[in-house]
């Protein structure tokens, strides 16, 4: 078992697409999509199948259900009662989007996540950058000196 934090390395690549979201044409499209993208950032690797299958599923979901409630409404009318209440698709499709973004956030597909990536890799390169200076005045240093230390010796 690896400890906490243990670094693997795991290849990009487009992770097999389950065959139960093969007949779901709006799922198999969102997993197109966003497979082409994570690949492009090389953010994708094989292990990601099943939370890139629950965001796609979710995302398939959600869809079906906001249609549903474009053509039906937020509310119902109890048979019984007459009375208005929040209709079961209205609830359904908001626990759809909670799936959906609770897996985007996994997969860095949420501006909040990439937010997290951004600012961890701007440190990495403001940290590359500070170095790189250093050393460039380190060089240009010795170049007009010769050496840093000659009085040193």
């Amino acid at each position: 078992m690896l400890k906490a934090g243990t670094p693997i390395n795991v290849p990009a690549s487009a992770p097999p697409i389950p065959d139960f979201l093969v007949t779901n044409p709006v799922a198999l499209a969102e997993w197109d999509r966003v497979v082409e993208i994570l690949l492009e950032a090389n953010a994708i690797t094989a292990l990601d199948v099943a939370v890139l299958a629950s965001y796609c599923l979710n995302y398939a979901l959600w869809v079906e259900l906001a249609q549903k409630v474009e053509e039906e409404g937020v509310t119902a009318t109890s048979p019984k009662t007459g009375a208005p209440y929040i209709a079961p698709w209205f609830s359904d499709m908001n626990q759809a989007q909670a799936a959906m973004n609770a897996a985007a956030t996994q997969l860095a597909l949420s501006p909040k996540a990439r937010a997290g990536i951004r600012t961890t890799l701007s440190r990495a390169a403001d940290q590359e950058r500070k170095v790189e200076a250093a050393q460039k005045a380190q060089g240009d240093g010795v170049a007009e000196t010769g050496s840093r230390w000659a009085g040193f010796q």
